[in-house]
């Protein structure tokens, strides 16, 4: 006979299965199969879940990758002239009034307390990180961490990994030691003493530090393309919420 001890700690486990079968719907998968997996890895299922895998369906429309790769080299030469004739005229690029292809002007020369030097690599890191085209193939959202974000996790409190074997350190700094290793997690940030080092905490409640460049949030920089009248424009381009 299972002593109490024993009972508190198969209905946790199972509780655990339910929990993880229904994570892994929310991310259109089998959730039988995962609650099977579940009973037999318990907490490393959950590990395996909370995790956001890089998507990029820009190569199922040839025309736009073809459209993406003139914008990304646009974007390493700071062609202004050029990526103006990439751009919807009536581009959104914030939730009030500064809209308009006069305003993302503004925006590209170092306007709105944003140097310019950082719009572009801003821009250019939204095109490296993917994104995924809608059912109807006329539309593209980027980067994927925006458009496939979970909205169980909260988009300001947490952020995505965007890199393998990405190193975790005790303390902000490269001679502190390596807790572990993560893959493109979701993590959930905390306040850090250092602009370049993010304070975050994992999955399994272990917390760290992870240099700032290989985590992206889903509120950061993120931009829309769409296909009208025989060509690709990009449309939005908006940080925030």
């Amino acid at each position: 006979m299972a002593t109490p001890e024993q009972t508190q700690y198969f209905v946790g486990w199972g509780t655990l299965s339910l929990v993880n079968a229904g994570l892994a719907q929310g991310k259109s998968r089998s959730g039988l199969l995962w609650f099977i997996f579940s009973l037999l890895l318990g907490p490393l299922a959950t590990l395996l879940i909370v995790v956001l895998p890089p998507v990029d369906d820009a190569r199922r429309r040839p025309d736009f990758l073809r459209f993406r790769n003139e914008l990304k080299a646009i974007a390493r030469r700071h062609d202004e002239r050029g990526l103006m004739r990439m751009v919807d005229p009536q581009i959104r690029m914030s939730f009030g009034d500064n809209n308009g292809i006069e305003n993302f002007g503004t925006l590209v020369h170092g306007g709105f307390g944003q140097p310019a030097a950082q719009f572009w690599s801003d821009f250019a890191r939204v095109l490296d990180l993917g994104g995924t085209l809608s059912d109807a193939g006329d539309a593209f959202v980027a980067p994927y961490v925006y458009s496939t974000w979970p909205d169980r996790y909260d988009a300001f409190a947490c952020a995505a990994v965007i890199g393998t074997n990405v190193r975790v350190r005790e303390g902000p700094g490269r001679s502190e030691r390596i807790v572990t290793s993560v893959t493109h997690a979701i993590v959930r940030l905390h306040p850090s003493p250092q602009i370049e080092w993010n304070a975050v905490e994992l999955a399994n409640g272990r917390r760290g530090y992870i240099l700032s460049r290989y985590l992206y949030g889903p509120t950061r920089w993120r931009a829309f393309f769409s296909y009208d009248e025989g060509r690709w424009r990009m449309n939005t381009f908006v940080a925030g919420d």
